[in-house]
């Protein structure tokens, strides 16, 4: 039985679903970079318990916060940057 050559591939061995290539930061939209720059101070709002990157009800790019209740609704800027602030409520949350 004969071999069969191939050229090998850019990402052969690579168990990733997409490779990693860090320049990519560099073509992500403006949104993330906001994120990076305030994901930090958010955190230590008391009652903040997570920061992710979304979008609105109108389809608009958004940062996502995550509360405990309401109340801490209060604490959090409706912008930043000139993105919109979504609030979440999720009560609690206990690490298992």
């Amino acid at each position: 039985m004969a071999e069969t050559f191939h050229e090998p591939d850019e990402f052969e061995g690579e168990m990733a679903a997409m490779p990693y290539r860090p320049d990519d930061a560099a073509t992500r939209p403006p949104i993330f970079a906001v994120h990076h720059r305030n994901e930090r101070w958010l955190l230590g709002i008391d009652g903040v318990r997570g920061v992710g990157i979304g979008r609105n009800l109108i389809g608009d790019d958004a940062l996502v916060v995550y509360i405990r209740d309401a109340a801490v609704a209060a604490l959090v800027p409706v912008t930043i940057e000139e993105y919109p602030v979504e609030l979440v409520v999720t009560g609690e949350i206990d690490a298992l």
